[in-house]
């Protein structure tokens, strides 16, 4: 069973950076939800916008994807 699909999520390793993030960043602009203290669910569809706003503000996000082929 697939419960989503087409999603990104930003992970950080600690609680407070994500409220380090949207101090620095506008990252408000690309999220949908959020998953925990450490996790939010951003746009897909404007992923590139904030991956350049991260690497404008001097933050090296590492992207990794999953193209499926996941349990079903």
């Amino acid at each position: 069973m697939i419960l989503h699909t087409n999603l990104a999520v930003l992970e950080v390793a600690e609680p407070g950076l994500l409220d380090v993030l949207r101090a620095t960043v506008p990252l408000d602009a690309w999220v949908l939800g959020w998953l925990s203290p450490n996790e939010a669910i951003l746009d897909p569809a404007r992923l590139r916008e904030a991956l350049d706003a991260l690497e404008a503000a001097g933050m090296a996000p590492l992207v990794r994807r999953d193209m499926g082929g996941g349990a079903s």
